[in-house]
Order: structure tokens, then C-alpha cells, then sequence
């Protein structure tokens, strides 16, 4: 379902990083609060280094790391790992960044402690080991790391069922370290509970939560939610707004809906089991087709375009869900009489009835 977030960068074959994304990277590393287990850093030195990576004096930064790293300074040690693997200065110093990386996650530097359990995942450099990739992934959760904990919360739903509970901690705590990919995942666990719970509901929060921070699935998912009442409220409008987003992000599938949605709303709203409630009850309607298959009433109803009220109706809230489509609202026998019997033949194989508001109301007051 979602990748683990993951480094591949090793000292044998480094990715170059934009210079920008690095001094950003290295910026964070100096600047960040950090409660260390060895030597206190000299902020008077770090503030040296930061004004050699802004003037982009690179060399000059790492030597100003380096005798930091040496000294035990854990957030010069994960700076300069940073640095010498982005090719922007010499790799000729005494430790490896490996060896560097090594020495600032056990002082409790995050992004190190993430950045070797990524490795240890992938086997980047070093040999391939879950174990020692969870460690990590954990230490660096536990100092703060958002993106760890997404790692560990999505390592923890592809193992025992009995984990989703720890595995929703975790995508939590990542979420609200502003994860969109997080927030996705929970949406996902969301739907994993019964039907029509607060539980099950919380995933148009959470899917919501994800779309608004960019993630393009989150968005395509929400428009086929609003558009059937998945979790969210039945919302033409909504689904067409998420469907459009959805597509300015490069899901492809997003414009056919959205051409779809378009036809619809041209010949008028499918309402729901609110509307029904409000209509006369003494009134009558046309009901042409029911069954469980929500999608399949939605689609027979798409096919009355010629003006008239349409609307599904969910006839049990309790147990396997069952639907009913009807069209009209005709305030005598008659009329109803006149509307189903001019009925193209295609639209009437599914024995189209007439019957009162009033019963279904009836049925409504049953739930």
C-alpha cells in the first residue's frame, strides 16, 4: 500500500543532494534542540559552520565539523555525515559517514537514528537487518522523529493483526508531526471498522487530513467517498472538488469521474434518504429498482435525466445494507400512473412500482 521512506545514499554511491536541500538538511541538524548523551556542542563553533554553509563554503563547513565530530559533538557528527555524502565537500576525514551516523544516533540525534534504520532496511551500505532497522526506527520515534514512526507504523499493520493497535499510535504520533502519508494510513484503518461506528466515520477526517497536505491518493479517494457516502456525507459537489484536486496532482483516472459527476449534476441532484423523509407523505413516487449494491441504485437512477426528482433510499441501518431507487414525487395516483407508463422499455425491466411516501417513512421509523 505505501513505501517506507528510505534513504539510498551510501559513502560508495552517493546521490547528490540540490545544494539548497542541503543546506536546509544541515541548517535543521545545527539549529534543532537536541538532548544529547555525550559532549555539549560549542554553539560559538556550530554558529561558524552554519555562516560557512550560507557563504557555500562547503570545505571550510566540514573542516569546522570535523574537529567538532571528533570531539564528540553528536550534531556536528550528523552534519557532516550529511555534507561529505552530498558530494558538496571532501570525503578525505578519519570516519566514514556510516561510522559518523553511527556515533550521532546513539546520542540520540533523530534524523540519524532514522537515517540508519533506513539504511539497515534497504541494506544500503550495510547488511539488510529488520531488527536493527526497527531499533533505530525507534530511537529516532522516540527523540522525535514523525517520519520513524510512520516507518515503524506501517512495518507494524504488515505484520500481526494484533500490532494495529500499536501500529495506530505510531501512524498517529507521525501524523501529527504533519505526515500526509500518515494521515492516509489511518484513514485506511478507519475503514476497517464496522460500518456506520464513529470510528468508521473518523476516515473522511482523516483522508481529509492527507488530501489537504497535498497527498494525491488521499484527494482521489475522498471524491469517490463524498460521491457514494463513504464515511463522508453523500456530496456531489464535494466529490467533484476532491476529484478535481485529485487530478491537478496527476491521478488519471480522476477526469473520467469528473466528466461523469458533470453529466449528473446537468440533470439534477440523486438525493438521499433526507429528502425522502421530508417529502408529503400522502404523496406517491415510482420505485424502480432496489438491491445492496448502493452503486448499482446510484447508476439505474443516473439513467432518469429528464428533469424529474430522483433519490436512493437506504431502507435498513442495522445488518447488510439494502437500497431502493425511486423517481418522482407526484401528489395523486395519477400522475405517478401517467410517469410509469411512459417509461422508455429499457428503463422499466426491473417491474418499476408505484407507492406512497408515507410507507417509506413507515420504514424509516423501523430503523
Amino acid at each position: 500500500m505505501m513505501t517506507i521512506a528510505a534513504s539510498k545514499r551510501s559513502r560508495h554511491s552517493p546521490r547528490h543532494v540540490p545544494e539548497r536541500r542541503t543546506l536546509t538538511l544541515l541548517t535543521v541538524l545545527l539549529c534543532a534542540p537536541l538532548a544529547l548523551a555525550g559532549t555539549q556542542p560549542d554553539e560559538a563553533d556550530l554558529d561558524s559552520a552554519l555562516g560557512a554553509l550560507e557563504r557555500l563554503a562547503y570545505d571550510d563547513a566540514a573542516g569546522i565539523l570535523n574537529q567538532l565530530a571528533q570531539s564528540g559533538d553528536a550534531k556536528a557528527q550528523a552534519a557532516l555525515a550529511t555534507l561529505i555524502e552530498s558530494g558538496l565537500a571532501s570525503d578525505d576525514y578519519p570516519a566514514t559517514p556510516l561510522e559518523l551516523l553511527h556515533k550521532a544516533a546513539t546520542q540520540n540525534v533523530p534524523e540519524a537514528a532514522l537515517e540508519l534504520g533506513n539504511r539497515y532496511y534497504l541494506g544500503e551500505g550495510v547488511p539488510r537487518d529488520a531488527a536493527a532497522s526497527i531499533a533505530w526506527w525507534q530511537r529516532a520515534a522516540t527523540h522525535g522523529s514523525a517520519r520513524a514512526a510512520y516507518n515503524l507504523g506501517i512495518t507494524a499493520l504488515a505484520g500481526d493483526p494484533a500490532d494495529s493497535r500499536d501500529a495506530r499510535a505510531l501512524l498517529q504520533q507521525a501524523a501529527d508531526g504533519d505526515i500526509a502519508a500518515a494521515w492516509f494510513a489511518l484513514g485506511v484503518l478507519d475503514l476497517r471498522e464496522p460500518a456506520d461506528t464513529p470510528a468508521y466515520r473518523a476516515a473522511c477526517a482523516s483522508f481529509t487530513e492527507a488530501a489537504e497536505r497535498g497527498n494525491a491518493r488521499a484527494q482521489a479517494n475522498l471524491g469517490a467517498m463524498y460521491e457514494r457516502g463513504i464515511a463522508c456525507p453523500r456530496d456531489a459537489a464535494a466529490a467533484l472538488d476532491w476529484y478535481r484536486r485529485a487530478a491537478a496532482n496527476g491521478v488519471r483516472t480522476a477526469d473520467a469521474h469528473i466528466a461523469r459527476l458533470q453529466a449528473v449534476s446537468a440533470s439534477g441532484p440523486i438525493h438521499d434518504d433526507a429528502w425522502v423523509l421530508r417529502q408529503d407523505a400522502a404523496h406517491y413516487t415510482v420505485q424502480i429498482a432496489n438491491g445492496t449494491n448502493e452503486d448499482a441504485i446510484i447508476e439505474i437512477l443516473q439513467q432518469h435525466d429528464r428533469g424529474i426528482e430522483r433519490a436512493r433510499f437506504r431502507l435498513n441501518v442495522s445488518g447488510p445494507p439494502r437500497y431502493v431507487a425511486i423517481v418522482g414525487d407526484f401528489a395523486n395516483y395519477l400522475d405517478a400512473l401517467n410517469y410509469l407508463n411512459a417509461l422508455p422499455a429499457p428503463l422499466t425491466g426491473t417491474k418499476p412500482w408505484i407507492r406512497r411516501f408515507g410507507s417509506l417513512h413507515e420504514l424509516a421509523g423501523e430503523r
